[in-house]
């Protein structure tokens, strides 16, 4: 369903690991380990967004004890998890922060993209541009 092509939309995309294959909707890091300057600093930056959603998943899952043994309908799944967002955007809007809450990042910009590939060109461009 995220591979649609109007899944989401252009300028937006999943943060994967390697096991996933690159696609418009979907960024994963630059392959191999002798990598250009470039290339290593967006897989860097790539890595630590992921930590930044595995921690958030990690948030919702400890707040919401029920999230660790579901054993349902997928629909139902959906809407439960769906729920438990919703509910832990709210606490955390209320004050209560978990430990490992990090505020969101700023200064995200959108890049226009035609390909998988030149979206992960666009974007490292931009991470070089930002750092100069």
């Amino acid at each position: 369903m995220i591979l649609a092509d109007n899944a989401i939309p252009p300028q937006f995309h999943s943060v994967a690991d390697a096991a996933y294959g690159l696609h418009t909707n979907i960024m994963i890091p630059y392959p191999n380990k002798d990598l250009p300057d470039d290339q290593e600093r967006y897989n860097n930056i790539h890595s630590s967004t992921r930590m930044v959603i595995e921690r958030a998943f990690g948030d919702i899952k400890n707040r919401w004890l029920r999230l660790q043994t579901m054993r349902c309908e997928l629909s139902f799944a959906t809407r439960m998890i769906a729920a438990c967002c919703v509910l832990h955007n709210i606490c955390i809007d209320s004050g209560d922060i978990t430990p490992t809450h990090i505020p969101p990042m700023s200064g995200c910009h959108v890049l226009s993209v035609r390909t998988a590939i030149t979206k992960r060109q666009d974007i490292l461009r931009h991470l070089t541009q930002t750092n100069e």
